[in-house]
């Protein structure tokens, strides 16, 4: 897993913005009582009580539930935070890339080579994600929102800027999905980065069909 403890570069970066609007204790709190729960995750779901979350972030329980409403709530915070850092991890690498698809094709593989090599803590995110209740919709979506950004390229792939949450957002869930099923034994990651790759393929080639057509009918 990429490094997810640096704060500074986090609360600057990483963050929503009503997340940013708390005062800086309040921020800070927030902050360690995500950092509690992502050592503990990498242990899977189950290690991830929040009366322990509490205790290693030497808070009480009671203020772990004033920022989170459940382990899947808080959970979906840890998500997000593993998905920006790792976005910030490869960014450099993929600057690099000019093209596309074939820059997508590498942020797949390395997501995917990512998340998988943590399989507890994969299976605990991925969990969460796909099972998030109402209570947990703002952070699973900023989780979505996060991924849709990472995986941005099926969107613009012919050059022209859509919103992030079109056919990324799509791929994204798919993603996760997915995951699950190397992290349960189904398929290995070489089958699953093959997999996504011809899915990623397929989308990018209808949404520039679709813009194109579009263009065509403007």
């Amino acid at each position: 897993m990429p490094n997810t403890n640096n704060v500074a570069i986090l609360s600057a970066i990483a963050d929503p913005g009503d997340v940013c609007a708390l005062s800086p204790i309040r921020h800070r709190r927030r902050s360690s009582i995500v950092t509690a729960a992502l050592a503990l995750a990498v242990d899977g779901y189950d290690a991830v009580a929040l009366r322990v979350v509490a205790d290693r972030a030497g808070v009480a329980t009671g203020t772990v539930y004033q920022y989170f409403s459940s382990k899947d709530d808080l959970l979906m915070a840890c998500f997000h935070r593993w998905i920006v850092t790792s976005e910030l991890a490869f960014h450099h690498e993929m600057a690099l890339v000019a093209d596309p698809a074939a820059r997508l094709h590498r942020v797949v593989h390395r997501m995917t080579e990512s998340l998988c090599a943590a399989g507890a803590f994969a299976d605990a995110v991925s969990r969460a994600y796909l099972c998030a209740d109402q209570a947990a919709n703002a952070n699973a979506e900023r989780a979505r929102d996060a991924l849709s950004r990472v995986f941005a390229d099926i969107d613009n792939s012919d050059g022209t800027p859509r919103s992030p949450r079109d056919v990324s957002s799509l791929f994204a869930d798919c993603w996760v999905m997915n995951v699950l099923s190397v992290v349960h034994g189904r398929v290995t990651v070489e089958e699953l980065h093959r997999r996504l790759t011809r899915t990623a393929s397929v989308l990018m080639v209808s949404t520039a069909a679709a813009s194109e057509s579009a263009r065509r009918g403007g």
